[in-house]
């Protein structure tokens, strides 16, 4: 939507933040902290939408390297586990922090170990792999038996009841939809087994029919953004408790497939005073343009924020301005001109639980070459080469005190990062490069904690 400047005393500015989550007709909610198992609260195979807690946990993997000293002594605290819990009854869609959703059939379980079917409650815990920051840490790579891939995100799942370890039955599979803004063509799904603290991608089998493509668009008031504009600034009653006020207000608000508001209120609670206001404004909009998925109108829960800024001239200083003054957004790309949201997701079917991969060959054709990078005296070091203009990284292989990266396409901006261990002290090295050089021997290390290293990956994750 576009905040556009309105000429009245008060002048409104509204943006929408936020994507749509949308619901199918007779969805639930779960928090995700309670078990669902009682047949009279829900009729039997009725879907679930479970929400996630996080819980600490090892992601699946041992380590057996003592190459890998130096990245475990960084990074000892794995990535958080999201934890739900859910009834092996019911189907089921979980949604991840990250945008990550899944779905899963009833009785899709049986114990690992016994082939026994699953009855009760199970917990699936899940963790989402998206920026390169969070790949790097968790020594994730994008390599298939050699072959360089491209990702579009990566997926930690497992499944337990009653503490055992659980897979998909045979013939089960469960629906995996990763989010995406760009999308890329020739994406599949790929399993990750581990050896020696590194992965290797296998290609995992996906029917054709079932890589798909979800669009959401978001809903749009009739008109735009200007009569909206044009209707707040008319309806709500700042001569009342509002005068004076300026700054912002969060309203979530959730409508219908026919766009009509059934729900608003406003999210921060040292504002929720006015939420008697915000809502008698809401609720007499006329119906809205719903919000879409692949052209079919859904229920969807949106959060719309309102912009209230005071015309000097006509109001004078108030106790309420200056309790909300700090409030004001200054920044001028509210004025900007921005679309309605869209959300993309590539929606695969695994058989598989474990590490799974979105992911696509690399096969670009043109010149390749093979780069060494040095950098010696340390007792243990770990050389990755992230690339820029797609999201991959690549694991150096020792060869004479070098780190080899075979069959580097030429021409890419890269940054390497190097992590190195010396008389138990730890050192990182960064440096963005050019593939046009074959060798990378000025390598400059500082020493690090695990905290620094963490700061440091994060200026990856702005490498689109």
């Amino acid at each position: 939507m576009l905040p556009v400047r309105i000429n009245l005393p008060l002048l409104i500015f509204i943006t929408l933040l936020l994507s749509c989550k949308t619901e199918t007709k007779d969805d639930k909610v779960s928090s995700g902290k309670k078990i669902i198992n009682t047949q009279d609260q829900l009729p039997k195979y009725s879907t679930v939408y479970v929400k996630p807690v996080s819980i600490k946990k090892e992601n699946g993997k041992t380590s057996t390297n003592k190459n890998s000293v130096a990245r475990n002594e960084l990074v000892a605290e794995k990535k958080q586990l999201q934890s739900f819990t859910i009834s092996s009854e019911r189907d089921t869609t979980l949604n991840g922090e990250e945008g990550t959703v899944i779905k899963i059939k009833h009785e899709s379980f049986v114990y690992a170990e016994t082939n026994i079917d699953v009855i009760g409650p199970v917990s699936v815990h899940m963790a989402e792999y998206y920026k390169l920051s969070d790949i790097l840490l968790a020594n994730l790579t994008t390599e298939s038996n050699g072959r360089m891939l491209e990702t579009g995100g990566m997926i930690f799942i497992e499944a337990l009841a009653e503490g055992k370890q659980c897979e998909l039955k045979k013939d089960s599979t469960i629906e995996i939809q990763f989010p995406f803004t760009e999308r890329k063509e020739g994406m599949q799904l790929f399993i990750g087994t581990w050896e020696n603290e590194n992965v290797n991608w296998e290609e995992l089998y996906v029917p054709k029919d079932t890589s798909l493509t979800i669009e959401w668009q978001a809903p749009e008031y009739p008109g735009g953004n200007r009569p909206l504009n044009s209707f707040l600034s008319r309806r709500i009653d700042y001569f009342d408790s509002m005068l004076g006020f300026t700054g912002t207000i969060s309203v979530k608000i959730q409508m219908d497939e026919a766009g009509k508001i059934n729900s608003a209120e406003v999210i921060e609670p040292f504002l929720r005073r006015y939420n008697r206001i915000i809502q008698n404004v809401f609720f007499k909009m006329p119906r809205w343009k719903p919000a879409t998925q692949n052209g079919v109108p859904v229920k969807c829960s949106v959060t719309q924020t309102v912009f209230f800024i005071l015309d000097e001239r006509e109001y004078p200083d108030t106790a309420f301005k200056k309790e909300f003054e700090e409030l004001i957004d200054t920044d001028t790309t509210l004025l900007n001109e921005t679309s309605p949201i869209t959300i993309s997701r590539y929606i695969f079917s695994s058989s598989k639980l474990g590490w799974i991969n979105c992911d696509r060959f690399y096969d670009e054709k043109g010149q390749k070459l093979d780069l060494f990078v040095k950098a010696e005296g340390y007792d243990e070091l770990e050389v990755k080469l992230v690339f820029h203009s797609f999201k991959s990284i690549l694991s150096g292989m020792l060869v004479d005190n070098n780190y080899r990266f075979r069959q580097v396409p030429i021409d890419e901006s890269i940054t390497i990062v190097a992590i190195a261990r010396k008389n138990e002290r730890n050192f990182v090295a960064f440096g963005d490069y050019s593939t046009n050089s074959r060798v990378i021997d000025n390598l400059v290390f500082r020493q690090v904690t695990k905290d620094d290293l963490k700061e440091s990956l994060k200026r990856l994750d702005s490498i689109k």
